[in-house]
């Protein structure tokens, strides 16, 4: 640690110093350049002056005056006309030396009146200064550009780097002998604590830190004893948890197990060794750490594991195993085990004996079916019956016509009652042949066409869709048989004013609602509205000729589309059922 605190200390202090440094010495060198090209300018522009008042008009006279000041001045000094061609200059030859219009001085001199510039010259080999200055006398108009060698400046720089190199090795020298002494005194008494840590963290929470003073190290000392003590609090409260879960994993009857990524049993509780048929292991503590596999080898736990491993989200399937020459049907269901809701270590794997549930599920399917084909019968007893009456005399016309009319309101009924428990059947047996790519906006104008013609002269039935829809893959009358359930559950309920069927895409989703303005459905009703031969007006609902099968078999239809339904209801205002079956 003491090793790692000086490194630290010493490179911020490296940094800061570094950093410091270095925007002085730029910030530096760049001031001084500025000012040297500054004071350039100013000697240039009194020259200028001075040319401009002694009425030179010949080259030779420019030359002479040139050399004068030149010498005078310790400056190269040269005039450019405005073309560019070097007039005459104080050093050398101006008839070898090449156009100077593209100078960045020139340029800036003729435009800005005055301009400078440093940089390498061609001509004398050497690093120049240059300040130039707009000239114009009646004789001439150009520019006087005078220079000076850099090494003067540039020494002058490397004075100031290397004053500010030494005065950066002090202070880091200075730096370093901090640190050291600094780190020592603030080391010390954290590996003491440091080795009390190691000795509490094997157990031996007896011990406590000792460490003098009021500073930062003395108030950590503090708050590690008193962790000590809370953490030994901690761990008797983990502890009696692991029991009280371990009591409340016993006394479950679905089995619970969770295995990691290679398939090792991390717990498990006595219903799950039981569920797997592996009560003849002699020491049941053996197997865990053991793989699952190595006990129990079945399919559908195996796919459902793979599944909760590949997507990881829950996963669920059935598996049927022999027990006492009988099956047994396991329902196994598989969720993603989590560390801290974030860093996943296995799955949970939960396994329930759903034999008996399955049998009751048969057994009330086999109930519809028998109930349906014993009301076969007397339907047609009673249909033939009514046939035989209207085609026959009879000797009071009004009582018998009237007689005639309710067996036959009854005879219909019974028969839409069998024709919805077949439909249910044949729903909740997952049978969905015939599918095709269906086109949504035909279906609903023929359900508008038929409900029409049955529906009331104060209720309107229209349909709001703004844009087309991709089609649906599906069993054409399946869809068509939701929307007329769901739009004549709307026009029985709707004394006046509209039923209107939206439709359109959202997302992933084909969405269809149905809205109507009628009598509205309380909300304690709402959860149970789509069970079978469930009615909130029972008496409203025979009177319509409602069976009480039609949201079931909606419900259903949804379901097999793996779709979902909602609704919203307001008694007096109007209901809106919502359907949402997803684009395979």
């Amino acid at each position: 640690m003491r090793r790692k605190l000086i490194q630290n200390y010493l490179l911020i202090v490296l940094l800061s110093i570094g950093i410091t440094s270095a925007a002085f010495l730029l910030n530096g060198s760049s001031y001084l350049v500025r000012e040297n090209e500054n004071s350039l300018t100013q000697r240039v522009c009194i020259l200028a002056d001075s040319f401009c008042q002694q009425k030179i008009t010949s080259v030779s006279e420019m030359e002479e005056y040139l050399k004068n000041q030149s010498e005078k001045f310790n400056l190269r000094m040269t005039f450019i006309d405005e073309e560019g061609k070097v007039v005459a200059d104080s050093v050398y030859d101006n008839e070898r030396m090449e156009n100077h219009r593209t100078r960045p001085e020139v340029r800036r001199a003729f435009r800005n009146h005055t301009g400078a510039d440093h940089r390498f010259s061609k001509t004398a080999g050497i690093e120049y200064y240059y300040a130039a200055v707009e000239v114009k006398t009646d004789s001439f108009y150009g520019v006087l550009r005078i220079s000076e060698p850099a090494h003067e400046f540039n020494q002058l720089i490397n004075r100031l780097t290397f004053s500010i190199i030494l005065l950066m090795i002090a202070v880091i020298a200075f730096a370093m002998f901090l640190a050291f002494y600094f780190s020592r005194k603030v080391t010390e008494p954290i590996e003491y604590m440091t080795r009390k840590a190691e000795q509490i963290s094997e157990g031996q929470y007896e011990g406590s830190i000792l460490v003098d003073g009021q500073d930062e190290v003395a108030r950590l000392a503090k708050s590690f004893n008193k962790m000590t003590k809370t953490l030994k609090i901690e761990q008797e409260r983990v502890e009696s948890q692991k029991e009280e879960l371990a009591s409340i994993l016993a006394s479950m009857s679905s089995g619970v197990a969770a295995i990691d990524s290679s398939g090792k049993l991390l717990f498990f509780n006595e219903p799950f060794v039981r569920l797997i048929q592996c009560e003849d292991v002699e020491k049941k503590e053996s197997m865990l750490g053991c793989s699952l596999y190595h006990y129990f080898r079945n399919e559908a736990m195996m796919d459902v594991i793979c599944k909760v491993e590949e997507e990881e989200e829950r996963a669920s399937g059935e598996t049927i195993l022999q027990k006492n020459g009988e099956d047994q049907i396991i329902l196994i269901k598989g969720n993603p085990l989590y560390r801290n809701e974030k860093q996943k270590v296995g799955t949970l794997l939960i396994l329930d004996d759903i034999t008996r549930v399955k049998k009751l599920e048969t057994m009330r399917k086999d109930f519809v079916s028998n109930v349906t084909h014993e009301l076969k019968t007397p339907l047609t007893s009673i249909r033939g019956f009514v046939d035989t009456l209207k085609e026959g005399a009879i000797d009071d016309p009004d009582v018998s016509r009237h007689f005639l009319d309710i067996i036959d309101i009854e005879a219909e009924r019974l028969q839409a009652l069998i024709q919805d428990i077949l439909l249910l059947s044949e729903i909740e047996s997952g049978t969905d042949t015939g599918k095709t790519m269906v086109k949504i906006e035909p279906v609903i104008d023929n359900v508008i066409e038929l409900l029409e013609k049955k529906g009331k002269s104060q209720v309107v039935i229209q349909k709001d869709m703004k844009e087309p829809v991709t089609d649906y893959l599906c069993n054409e009358n399946r869809l068509r048989q939701l929307i007329i359930n769901l739009a004549d559950n709307g026009l029985k309920y709707t004394n006046e004013g509209t039923v209107t069927i939206r439709c359109w895409e959202e997302e992933k989703d084909l969405v269809l609602q149905f809205a109507d303005t009628g009598v509205g459905i309380p909300r304690q009703h709402l959860p149970r509205l789509f069970e079978r031969f469930y009615r909130v007006d029972k008496g409203r609902s025979r009177k319509q000729g409602g069976t009480g099968l039609g949201l079931s078999i909606v419900k259903h239809i949804v379901e097999l589309y793996k779709g979902t339904i909602s609704v919203e209801s307001e008694p007096g205002v109007g209901s809106t059922f919502t359907v949402r079956l997803p684009y395979y």
